[in-house]
């Protein structure tokens, strides 16, 4: 699985029958994407039209509402709660779970998050790649969100990641690339890809005294149920 370089829809079906996954689950996964709006709102007036019809042909397969983001970084240049509370209201309004990308900013989103918990509950979500401590991960979890899990994982001094990962049950994690950043050791500071899941299933799976394979399967079905593809 390691040394597997997947950059393709092709590549990434080859990782799923290297991983042993059954016929209907790579077929489930074939069919997962997020949708994003952010590239449909600036078209001109006289295309609301056109574009209302394009988004709900692509809502009727959408597994996930985009990702979106509180980041200290971003904020610093404009952006902020309110983005994250549209795309938060758009998913409601759609059913979807959400995709939430927090950077140095865990206190202010969890204020936003909570405004929000009915919908959360009810529609689910995953704080992506979470960077945060073991308590907030428990109120992330309390907001029905799943905890995801990427290469920091296994980066040498990174004992919160480890705490956090001690703390989350297995029902409600996830594992991600967020490629092309975040490589996992011993490839940190590379490209990222989707075969180096495999080292933060290992180092996870380490962590919580069980098998790679186990963490991996578990894992999988945990994606299945956030996404509503089982």
């Amino acid at each position: 699985r390691r040394e597997l370089k997947v950059l393709s829809a092709e590549g990434i079906y080859r990782l799923l029958l290297r991983w042993r996954l059954p016929e209907y689950k790579i077929a489930s996964l074939q069919r997962l994407f997020a949708m994003d709006d952010h590239s449909l709102w600036d078209l001109e007036e006289k295309q609301e039209r056109e574009r209302s019809e394009r988004q709900d042909q692509h809502w009727q397969n959408a597994a996930s509402n985009a990702q979106t983001a509180l980041d200290s970084l971003v904020s610093e240049h404009g952006a902020g709660g309110e983005g994250v509370t549209e795309q938060l209201s758009i998913a409601a309004q759609r059913g979807l779970p959400v995709i939430l990308h927090v950077r140095d900013a865990i206190g202010e989103s969890l204020d936003i998050l909570r405004a929000h918990k009915r919908e959360l509950i009810e529609n689910g979500g995953v704080m992506h790649c979470f960077s945060g401590s073991a308590e907030s991960a428990r109120e992330c979890l309390e907001l029905g969100l799943m905890i995801g899990f990427g290469g920091s994982l296994t980066f040498k001094n990174n004992r919160r990641g480890v705490e956090t990962a001690e703390f989350v049950p297995l029902d409600r994690f996830v594992f991600e690339t967020d490629c092309p950043y975040l490589a996992p050791v011993p490839h940190r500071g590379e490209r990222n890809d989707p075969s180096m899941i495999a080292l933060v299933a290992e180092k996870f799976a380490e962590i919580k005294g069980i098998t790679p394979d186990e963490a991996a399967d578990i894992a999988f079905e945990n994606g299945m149920k956030l996404f509503r593809l089982g």
